[in-house]
C-alpha cells in the first residue's frame, strides 16, 4: 500500500545520462523511499527521464521543458546564456506543474542548491520542504581573485554558483516546515547562523555502494595506480601526467588505469615508453568501476578543492591504498584512513604514492587502523537512505 504524502523531487539540472556525485545520491534517496512503500515523483528534463528508467525506478516523471535540448555546456559566454534560459524554462514550468500536482500535506524536495530547484521547491502548495547542501561554493573573494581551483577564468559560472547557493540556503531556512541535509560537518553551523534550528537540520552521508564490491569479490591487482576524473584543474589533473612519468621511471613494469572522458585530453601529453603503460578505459559502468579499483594498488587523488568525494570512500571499500593532497575538508570525512600529503607539493606527493606502490607490491599491511565494517554500517547506500527517510518521517510526525 503506498504511503502518504507524496515526495516530489525537484531535478533540473540533470543534462547528461552520464551521471555522478550529487545525482546519483538524489536517485539513491528516492530509491530508499519507493522500497518504504512512499509515491515519489520527479521533475525535470527528458534526459532524467532516461537516467530513471536505467535505474528502474518505480516513480512518476514529469517533464520540465518541451523538448529534449541536446549539446547544452557552459563553455563559452554565448552557451552560458543559453543554459541559463534553459534553466529559467525549466524553473517555471516547475512552479506550473507543482501548483497543479502538490497537496498541503506533500513533500517537495529541491536535490541541488540551485535556484532552479530551491525557488519551486519554497513556492510550492506543499507545506514541507526539504533542501540539501553538498559542497560549499566559493566565496566572493576566491572567484574574484581566483583563488579556488573551481573557479574557472571567466567566473561567471562560479558567480552564478555562489549567488545560487547563497540564496537558496536563505530561502530555505526561512521555510517554516524544512529540513536541510549537509553532506560535511563544517556546513552545520553555518546553517544555525542562518537561523535554523537543529531538529531542521542533518548531516547525511554521501554513500557508497557496498553490495557491487562484495559481488565482485578479490581481484588480482593489475595496475599500480588509478585515477578516475575529469579534465578541470580543480581535479588537479595537471599532477596526473607528472606523477605518472616519475613512477614510469622509478617503478618497474609500472602500469596506471585513468578512467573517465579524459583521453583525448590526455594521451597525447604521455610520451613514449609510457603510452604502453597507460590503460584507457573511458566511461565504464559502475561493476567495472569498483572492479577496476580493486585491481589498482593505489588511488591518486591529486584534487585542489572537493566536498565530499564519494571515490574515495569506494576506494577504501575496495582495500586500495588512498594518497591525496591535505584538503581542508577530507579530515572530518576521511580521519586518517587515507595518506595525506601536503596541499599542492607535488614531489611530496609523487614520492608517497611510490612508497605506496612498493609497500602495496611487497604485500605490507596499511599503517593507518581502518573499521571496515563499522564504515560499511555508516555510509553504505541502505544506511544512507535509511537515515533519509527518517529525516523525512521526523519532519511530518513534527508538524
Amino acid at each position: 500500500m503506498t504511503k502518504s504524502p507524496r515526495i516530489f523531487f525537484i531535478a533540473n539540472g540533470v543534462f547528461s545520462e552520464h551521471i555522478a556525485g550529487g545525482d546519483i545520491h538524489f536517485l539513491e534517496m528516492a530509491r530508499a523511499l519507493v522500497r518504504k512503500g512512499y509515491e515519489v515523483h520527479f521533475l525535470g528534463g527528458f534526459v532524467l527521464e532516461k537516467v530513471i528508467a536505467s535505474w528502474q525506478l518505480s516513480v512518476s516523471f514529469h517533464p520540465t521543458e518541451e523538448k529534449m535540448e541536446a549539446g547544452l555546456s557552459d563553455r563559452s559566454f554565448f552557451s552560458q546564456i543559453v543554459l541559463f534560459w534553459n534553466y529559467t524554462r525549466r524553473c517555471l514550468k516547475a512552479f506550473q506543474i507543482l501548483n497543479k500536482k502538490t497537496k498541503q500535506d506533500d513533500v517537495v524536495y529541491a536535490v541541488s542548491d540551485y535556484w532552479f530547484d530551491v525557488l519551486p521547491t519554497v513556492r510550492s502548495h506543499a507545506s514541507y520542504k526539504v533542501g540539501v547542501w553538498h559542497m560549499e561554493a566559493p566565496s566572493f573573494e576566491e572567484i574574484l581573485f581566483r583563488k579556488r581551483a573551481d573557479v574557472p577564468f571567466s567566473r561567471l559560472p562560479s558567480f552564478h554558483n555562489w549567488l545560487s547557493q547563497k540564496l537558496s540556503l536563505k530561502w530555505l531556512s526561512q521555510c517554516v516546515h524544512k529540513k536541510i541535509f549537509y553532506l560535511h560537518p563544517d556546513m552545520r553551523e553555518k546553517l544555525l547562523a542562518l537561523g535554523c534550528q537543529c531538529g531542521e537540520i542533518s548531516l547525511i552521508s554521501y554513500g557508497v555502494d557496498v553490495a557491487t564490491p562484495q559481488k565482485i569479490g578479490e581481484v588480482e591487482k593489475e595496475y599500480d595506480v588509478i585515477w578516475l576524473g575529469r579534465l578541470h584543474r580543480q581535479k588537479g589533473v595537471d599532477d596526473i601526467i607528472p606523477t605518472l612519468n616519475y613512477l614510469a621511471e622509478r617503478v618497474d613494469n609500472f602500469k596506471a588505469v585513468i578512467v573517465g572522458k579524459v583521453k583525448e585530453g590526455l594521451q597525447p601529453m604521455i610520451g613514449k615508453p609510457l603510452a604502453n603503460q597507460v590503460f584507457f578505459p573511458g566511461f565504464v559502468s559502475e561493476e567495472e568501476k569498483f572492479r577496476l579499483l580493486k585491481a589498482s594498488r593505489v588511488f591518486v587523488m591529486p584534487s585542489r578543492h572537493e566536498g565530499s568525494p564519494r571515490v574515495i570512500g569506494e576506494a577504501l571499500l575496495c582495500g586500495t591504498r588512498v594518497v591525496a593532497y591535505d584538503v581542508k575538508t577530507y579530515f572530518e570525512m576521511f580521519h586518517d584512513w587515507i595518506y595525506y600529503v601536503p596541499k599542492f607539493d607535488l614531489f611530496t606527493f609523487q614520492k608517497e604514492v611510490e612508497n605506496q606502490v612498493i609497500q602495496s607490491r611487497n604485500q605490507t599491511k596499511l599503517i593507518n587502523s581502518f573499521d571496515l565494517e563499522q564504515f560499511k554500517n555508516e555510509n553504505s547506500w541502505e544506511a544512507t537512505g535509511e537515515h533519509f527517510v527518517k529525516e523525512i518521517q521526523k519532519l511530518l510526525v513534527k508538524n
